[in-house]
């Protein structure tokens, strides 16, 4: 098995680049979640939407290009895959592996 030192300086290279995805990836991963905790914390918003019937289309007022309206049940799953992902792999363990690739501050947005 090679080394990180034997390898050849282009080798060096694409792992550096491929690591680097993965340090941002890792920083991004952990403000989603707590972009996520933020929005399950509204019982209030979360509440108000589940009590809208499910085939109700809300109107899209995002400004995002090129989303769409979406259906009270659509977004409803979208909400549900993000807390299962949450629940599932927002642990402990995962956010100082997270903090050691990233640094605690670009998992709280503010590096």
């Amino acid at each position: 098995m090679a080394t990180y030192d034997s390898l050849s300086v282009a080798d060096k290279a694409v792992v550096q680049n491929t690591v680097q995805l993965i340090r941002a990836t890792c920083g991004s991963t952990g403000r989603t979640f707590n972009a996520l905790a933020a929005i399950a914390a509204d019982t209030n918003a979360i509440a108000l939407i589940t009590s809208i019937d499910p085939a109700e289309v809300i109107p899209n007022e995002s400004g995002l290009a090129g989303a769409d309206d979406m259906t009270r049940t659509e977004l409803v799953n979208v909400w549900t895959d993000f807390t299962t992902m949450r629940t599932a792999h927002d642990t402990a363990g995962n956010r100082a592996a997270w903090s050691k690739a990233a640094g605690v501050s670009n998992l709280l947005g503010s590096g």
